[in-house]
């Protein structure tokens, strides 16, 4: 087995809360197609608003499009094919509030929303924005600008990181100190490493040490542990090294594997410049650490004897998904197992529910770890709208949170209820249907189908793709080689 693997926990959760988020006062659709070798994007009635032309298409839920020619450069469109951004960029980074610094002949400029270039300096690099400063380099040295382009802190810093909680750190030769948004020096330069705040501590390393300050430079306390995220929910995850243990396997393989959704999403971000974040060391699972939780004293609280441990409140219920010797349960703040570790699936959390798996055996438990329903089944899917899919021997059915059957097992495959209708399978043959189990209309010729966002949900018909609405009518034909549909808002 590899050394490394990819933790999948809280993606039960991720993709459920994605497709079921609050519906804006107006929404559309922005549909990216592939046709041929090109990519480019329709609406949802199937109108082109990006000719096939492109090599690289990302949309984010605003609307605004991010592009790659053949030319390997960039560009800029929005929701109605407006160039905001002219394709003669090496690279694009878009901030929060919809302003973006691009670079073309290795120099950054910064734009506002519009497209429309603020101030006449350039940079040697750039960090996104965060508390309304970001960071900037000219020549070999780091300052700060504010929203109007104005560089407020100036350029005389070797490395910096960006604002959290109303201070960045700052390096000047092999020493870290910490600056306020004027730019004084707050915390004195001491530190060989100094990581940005996060619930009123920093992270430093003094002496080899990793110490955590407060605000006023403080020492909060010193841990051994020389592997430690910041602070999220008033703990941090520690990491140490051991020799060996069991391998670990993927949390839930068969569950997540089972969770596939449509490729219709809310909102798709681009991926963000580094330094913006303080971009955790704990996302990937190696074959030889251990893993705990320490509280802001710096005492350990949960202990390092997990061969993972997830992150709290992913879903408010303050309960942590940990894992030892290839067996997972849960864990609350104190480090008091909840749900004993015994399980060799287990999901995350949805609507107070996961579903946990014990060899051939799945069944549904609350947050207490005690059963929901008094079945146990061959496979099952987390609870979308009050609603999940259960596996009996080779066949699904539907099953509502107080344990009542509302479908019998009848269907060859069963989506998620993320909305008024599902797609399941009779017979071989796709059909929608509604949460009482009636047909709402058949779906001839159909080989895929995804879940419900909005309304659209993504189909294949032989080897093309398009979209339905929940009538079952395509509203874009099946005739696209790839296809992902993101919903926008169009709310003023």
């Amino acid at each position: 087995m590899k050394s490394m693997v990819r933790v999948l926990v809280g993606m039960c959760m991720a993709l459920l809360m994605m497709v079921q988020s609050c519906l804006a006062a107006d929404v559309a659709a922005l549909v990216k197609v592939k046709d041929g070798k090109n990519w480019g994007v329709v609406d949802q009635q199937g109108r082109v608003i990006l000719p096939f032309e492109f090599s690289e298409i990302v949309i984010t839920g605003k609307g605004i499009m991010r592009v790659k020619g053949e030319n390997k450069k960039f560009a800029i469109y929005d929701a109605g094919s407006r160039v905001i951004l002219p394709m003669e960029f090496d690279t694009i980074w878009q901030n929060d509030d919809g302003s973006y610094f691009a670079s073309k002949e290795k120099k950054f400029g910064y734009y506002d929303a519009n497209g429309i270039l603020i101030g006449q300096n350039k940079f040697d690099d750039v960090k996104l924005f965060n508390e309304g400063l970001a960071a900037v380099k000219i020549g070999k040295q780091w300052g700060f600008v504010d929203v109007t382009g104005k560089l407020v802190i100036p350029v005389q810093f070797d490395d910096v990181n960006s604002f959290a909680e109303g201070l960045a750190a700052a390096r000047k030769g092999k020493v870290w100190s910490y600056i306020d948004s004027a730019g004084a020096e707050v915390i004195s330069g001491k530190y060989k490493e100094a990581a940005p705040f996060s619930e009123g501590l920093a992270r430093t390393l003094v002496d080899g040490k990793v110490t955590f300050i407060d605000k006023m430079g403080q020492v909060a306390f010193v841990t051994k542990y020389k592997e430690v995220s910041s602070f999220h929910d008033g703990v941090a995850q520690v990491k140490v090294r051991v020799s060996k243990f069991s391998p670990l396997g993927f949390i839930g393989n068969t569950i997540l594997n089972s969770m596939a959704m449509s490729s219709i999403t809310d909102h798709y971000d681009y991926v963000k410049h580094p330094g913006k974040y303080d971009v955790s060391m704990f996302d990937t699972v190696a074959d030889n650490e251990k893993r705990g939780f320490i509280n802001t004293k710096g005492d350990l609280v949960i202990t390092t004897k997990y061969d993972f441990v997830g992150p709290y409140n992913g879903g408010g219920d303050g309960l942590t998904l940990v894992m030892k010797d290839e067996k997972s349960g849960y864990v609350n703040k104190n480090g008091e197992v909840i749900i004993p570790i015994e399980y060799d699936e287990l999901s995350s959390f949805n609507e107070g529910i996961a579903v946990a798996k014990t060899g051939d055996k799945v069944q549904f438990i609350d947050l207490q770890g005690q059963p929901v329903t008094k079945s146990v089944y061959n496979d099952a899917r987390p609870f979308s709208n009050g609603i999940a899919a259960y596996k009996i021997g080779e066949k699904w059915g539907y099953v509502s949170k107080e344990g009542l059957p509302i479908v019998r097992p009848k269907f060859d495959e069963a989506n998620f209820f993320t909305e008024k209708v599902a797609a399941a399978k009779f017979n071989g043959k796709w059909r929608l249907i509604s949460r009482e189990g009636d047909m709402v209309a058949e779906l001839p010729g159909i080989t895929d189908i995804g879940s419900y966002t909005r309304g659209l949900a993504v189909v294949k018909k032989g080897e093309q793709w398009g979209i339905i609405d929940e009538a079952g009518n395509f509203v874009i034909e099946p005739k696209y080689k790839e296809l992902q549909a993101v919903i926008i808002s169009t709310e003023k």
